[in-house]
């Protein structure tokens, strides 16, 4: 008998308004043109699919323990053969970001009716912060909350007795929710995906690597320096061992991200990094994101020889107000003195992370953001720009305390947590004369008129361009 059986849900397909979709469309093919003129050999013309690397790691961790687990993939397995395995295990554990929760419980309450004995356990960024709710549903027996290593392992080996389980929220004899504390960090640097469990063959996935776990900074919309509670970087020896594995399984110039939060902001992890990559001939590509102040004429120059395409800063608005009360620390200047250092030292794509919705923002100022992208791209200082709606997802400090940032959350409809839904879940007065889906097609039409002027090409010379990529949407697929 297989004692767990982990089902990942990596991906949420979504439905766009059939004329942004048009316009989304053509942004994504020229936005890879532009990697393919610059960067012939990057391997960037295919859709992939798509796996959550915490889970793989889970997988890891369990199997080098001798806990004998499973691994499917919701959506690329079929669900018949989720159920039939199921069947044969004590527990089954499911990951969920806010945006996929309705279809884990929806997946675990008909796991409960093929196998009502299984236990069934809750993970993930969404369960962690709201494990209270999880827990009403009488398809969760337990919810983790944090790293998923040491509770999962523990839990398997300990059942019944979970009183001394960090991390577990479970529900007791009585029916009332009891949490137990957290545990400190989990020393992740030696675990590495189980990449061989995977459904498909390796190079059809898109594959997202790290240096570290975790996040410097304290910004009020994101919950990567809670999830952590410090930076952890890892062992270079252990990034060498995985690259060194995606070497001999993967085809030269496979363009592959680093999913850090801050990749560069330690110099010496990336030099030893780049450096490995470099001594060991690894011949991919690479994207990247950081923050303008851990960009500078020395990091951004060993970036390019390590094989570094693209580097993505975040944004977000142009308001310095703004990025104060977010706690962003940069402003508009410095990440345009950022994007010219990176032009200036290497070839890489600069991609701007910009978010629209944000606390203290108003239609008047959105409005004004087109033409301020508009300019930014003619100049050449955004190459990219990636484009989206403000969530406040659960564990943000705007999320639990919307009131301090002059804001309310339209309810809990976690379906609708999407940053391209094109309707927010954050509101002010501010909001209400604003179309978000004409604004949101605006902001894209203006980006695509960068692109097409770059390329020299027209939008009907994209109509003939057939592969598209989804590298840019992360875990997220457009539903066309």
């Amino acid at each position: 008998m297989i004692e767990v059986t982990l089902i990942d849900i990596p991906v949420k397909c979504r439905s766009v308004d059939s004329g942004f979709r048009k316009v989304l469309e053509k942004s994504l093919k020229a936005q890879e043109l532009l990697y393919i003129n610059k960067f012939p050999e990057a391997r960037l013309l295919r859709n992939k699919r798509q796996f959550s690397r915490g889970v793989l790691s889970l997988l890891a961790h369990l199997l080098s323990g001798g806990v004998k687990a499973s691994y499917f993939s919701y959506g690329q397995n079929r669900e018949r053969e989720i159920l039939a395995a199921v069947r044969e295990s004590r527990f089954v554990g499911i990951n969920a970001m806010t945006v996929t929760y309705t279809a884990a419980i929806r997946l675990l309450a008909r796991i409960k009716d093929e196998n009502p004995a299984v236990i069934t356990i809750l993970g993930g960024s969404h369960p962690t912060y709201c494990a209270d709710e999880c827990l009403e549903n009488d398809a969760v027996d337990f919810v983790v909350r944090g790293a998923g290593e040491n509770p999962l392992r523990r839990l398997i080996e300990e059942y019944p007795d979970v009183g001394g389980i960090a991390g577990l929220s479970y529900k007791t004899e009585d029916k009332k929710v009891r949490h137990n504390k957290l545990e400190a960090n989990v020393d992740r640097a030696n675990i590495l995906p189980a990449y061989d469990r995977l459904p498909a063959p390796l190079d059809e996935y898109k594959i997202n690597l790290a240096v570290g776990d975790g996040c410097p900074f304290r910004c009020t919309f994101c919950t990567d320096w809670r999830r952590c509670r410090r930076l952890t970087l890892f062992d270079p020896e252990t990034v060498t061992r995985e690259l060194l594995y995606l070497k001999v399984h993967l085809p030269e110039f496979e363009v592959m991200q680093f999913f850090d939060s801050v990749f560069t902001w330690n110099p010496e992890q990336v030099k030893a990094v780049c450096r490995i990559i470099r001594d060991k001939n690894i011949r991919f590509r690479f994207l990247c994101d950081t923050v303008p102040a851990a960009v500078n004429q020395e990091i951004v120059e060993i970036l390019a020889s390590a094989g570094f395409i693209g580097i993505k800063l975040g944004v977000e608005t142009d308001r310095n107000d703004i990025l104060k009360v977010l706690h962003k620390p940069h402003t508009l200047n410095d990440f345009i003195r950022a994007a010219d250092i990176i032009h200036e030292y290497s070839d890489a794509l600069v991609t701007a992370y910009w978010m629209s919705g944000l606390p203290g923002s108003d239609a008047y100022s959105m409005r004004h953001t087109a033409g301020l992208i508009r300019d930014l791209m003619n100049d050449g200082v955004i190459d990219v720009l990636s484009h989206k709606l403000f969530i406040p997802y659960p564990g943000t400090d705007v999320f639990e305390r919307p009131g301090n940032y002059s804001g309310r959350i339209a309810g809990c409809d976690w379906d609708s947590y999407d940053r391209m839904a094109g309707k927010p879940v954050y509101v002010t007065d501010g909001f209400e004369s604003l179309n978000w889906v004409d604004y949101f097609t605006q902001i894209e039409q203006t980006a695509l008129n960068a692109y097409c002027r770059r390329l020299g090409l027209s939008e009907d010379d994209l109509d003939n361009y057939d592969n598209v990529s989804s590298y840019k949407y992360g875990y997220c697929k457009i539903e066309i």
